[in-house]
């Protein structure tokens, strides 16, 4: 899935193959640290708008595997100045992740752009939403407000909260000495062409990296994503996370 998401063309794949025989290994390889509705998509989709970017998504959701991780950071086409993917925290989800884990500590160069999404409110709705509709990106079928709204468990949601800031506050102990580049999500969506400038340093690339054109799934208030909100209100009331419902 080289550039992009999605399959590209025959021709595109060929002219690709081609290109990679004769190839270099010299570019930057990286990888999105995250978890789930951070904004990594966006992120990922506007690294692939680049040209000299290969950017993989969720390449160990399932399984962990050393040829995976050696076919992506393979020899590339010259032009390509920059090579990676996404990884969540609990990736993968099979199996003993602490093997390849290790491996991808010891890529050499390694680049860690660590996104996270200060509201973790927003991120635990968003991903209860994700789950009952099983869609994670916005499509051209639009989904009503009605299909999107939720139920939540008062509880199991702070204990989800608490699991991803345990996740973020121990991000920078998984890959010790690599270079680093803290986003959130608020400013990526905010202001995406000067966040995006920082990833353009940080990889090193020449040119600018392209805004995607994907758009928030559930922008409106929490009040009407969330059907039992009252509930959720009363549960985080005195606690750290109330702040999270003021929008």
């Amino acid at each position: 899935m080289e550039n992009s998401p999605g399959r590209p063309g025959l021709l595109r794949r060929a002219r690709f193959a081609v290109a990679r025989r004769f190839g270099s290994d010299s570019y930057t390889p990286f990888l999105i640290l995250a978890h789930a509705r951070t904004g990594s998509n966006f992120l990922l989709f506007s690294l692939c708008g680049h040209p000299a970017v290969v950017a993989h998504g969720e390449i160990f959701r399932a399984h962990g595997s050393k040829s995976i991780l050696d076919a992506t950071f393979a020899r590339h086409p010259r032009f390509v100045q920059a090579v990676g993917f996404k990884l969540f925290y609990n990736h993968p989800t099979k199996g003993d992740p602490d093997d390849i884990w290790r491996q991808i500590r010891g890529i050499e160069g390694l680049h860690v752009i660590r996104l996270e999404r200060r509201n973790l409110l927003r991120a635990s709705v968003s991903r209860s939403i994700g789950q009952s509709t099983r869609t994670w990106m916005r499509t051209k079928r639009e989904q009503s407000l009605e299909e999107r709204r939720v139920s939540i468990d008062p509880d199991e949601l702070v204990l989800r909260m608490e699991e991803c800031r345990r996740w973020n506050d121990g991000s920078r102990d998984l890959f010790p000495g690599k270079p680093w580049l803290d986003l959130a999500y608020e400013e990526l969506v905010a202001e995406p062409e000067r966040e995006l400038k920082k990833v353009q340093e940080f990889l090193g690339l020449a040119t600018p990296i392209p805004v995607s054109t994907l758009e928030r799934q559930n922008p409106e208030p929490l009040r009407d994503l969330i059907r039992n909100y009252d509930e959720v209100r009363a549960r985080i009331a005195g606690t750290e996370w109330q702040w999270c419902l003021e929008e």
